[in-house]
């Protein structure tokens, strides 16, 4: 065996005009030799290839080598079932005791991994225009205008980051009527981290500003990098109050559809310590459920401790500290203090709690 393994060596070194003269599986061998070699430098498809062109049964190793390389750089799942297909023929061969047999046990549960996310994938892809036309329907249009912003008269208990008041000229956008569901999520997510996961119709929670930008990236794009589908983002704070407030129909609540905590927000008094299925309280006047309760929500905007330099727009303010993101409204495990339209909170955006949510925003084309 070390004879015809240095015999090899030599025609390798010797070049392909004497490899030319081997018989085909002589041939497969010094391909194979040569794929080995090429290991180091990650480029050995190409010596791969000429074995499989050959009209004779491959030696034992190409099975591995081939399968690895497939599972490991192969383009899509067609690709990748070809490999799963080699090293299983490997691993069945070779049997429990070849130095093989870990490597491929592993490359298997890899493809293994790779076909499922694949056919998730195609199974979101298909049902993505679906979702989009139920979630499309669920958005409310609210009409710009211009409003106060922060602690006014008709707050009470407020915070110095609440301040000061300012006028603000927000342009017309649309507004999730829910708060984003368990089911919406899963949909467009594969999973569902939800600490109480057994309500699809209970908003989303224990999602981070981070986990969000994933989600929102993935039902604009249909999961690819390469084309925007479509412009669902996060509200600016100042969109998400001037909503919560009733936009051009507000009636001047200090919650967001009423000036009574308990018939608009799920809290702490009312919220059996947990979330609660998304529209069961009393809208606001635009038709809003939840903007006080249920689950505290991601917006868009940089944390600041204040008002003062705060965008006159509308726009989401990403300047200052951005590793902290502004969250907005109530929760089920909160108090009424903290279900005013007022009320703001920061977390860090790798943060996840049960009570932490979001609702979806979109820039109208017009």
């Amino acid at each position: 065996m070390v004879i015809a393994k240095a015999f090899l060596l030599v025609l390798f070194l010797t070049g392909l005009a004497l490899a030319q003269e081997l018989p085909p599986d002589m041939l497969a061998d010094l391909y194979l030799l040569e794929a080995v070699k090429a290991l180091e430098s990650g480029d050995r498809q190409q010596a791969l290839q000429k074995i499989e062109a050959l009209d004779v049964e491959p030696p034992p190793l190409f099975a591995y080598l081939y399968g690895k390389l497939l599972v490991e750089q192969g383009a899509g799942a067609e690709a990748w079932r070809r490999g799963q297909a080699l090293l299983t023929q490997f691993a069945i061969a070779t049997g429990r005791d070849s130095e093989y047999y870990p490597p491929t046990l592993e490359l298997l549960l890899a493809v293994a991994a790779k076909l499922a996310a694949a056919e998730s994938q195609a199974r979101f892809e298909d049902r993505l225009p679906e979702l989009r036309q139920r979630l499309n329907a669920q958005l409310v249009r609210v009409e710009g205008g211009s409003f106060a912003m922060g602690c006014t008269s008709l707050q009470e208990s407020c915070a110095a980051d609440e301040k000061p008041v300012h006028s603000v000229r927000i342009g017309s956008f649309l507004i999730g009527k829910y708060e984003v569901t368990q089911e919406l999520w899963e949909a467009v997510m594969g999973e569902n981290p939800s600490a109480f996961a057994d309500c699809p119709r209970c908003p989303v929670e224990t999602v981070s500003w981070d986990d969000v930008q994933i989600f929102l990236r993935r039902l604009n794009t249909g999961g690819s990098e390469e084309s925007v589908l479509g412009g669902y983002r996060l509200p600016t704070e100042a969109e998400w109050e001037y909503a919560a407030r009733g936009g051009q129909r507000s009636q001047g609540y200090r919650y967001a559809g009423s000036d009574s905590w308990a018939e608009v927000a799920w809290y702490y008094e009312n919220s059996d310590n947990r979330t609660q299925p998304v529209g069961q309280k009393r809208a606001n006047e635009l038709g809003l459920f939840d903007m006080s309760g249920n689950v505290r929500e991601w917006v868009q905007d940089c944390w600041q401790g204040s008002y003062v330099g705060a965008p006159s727009d509308g726009r989401a303010w990403e300047q200052g500290d951005c590793s902290r993101r502004v969250i907005r409204g109530g929760s089920w495990y909160g108090k009424p203090s903290y279900v005013r339209s007022a009320n703001r909170l920061w977390y860090a955006t790798y943060f996840r709690n049960n009570n932490l949510g979001f609702r979806i925003a979109l820039t109208p084309e017009e």
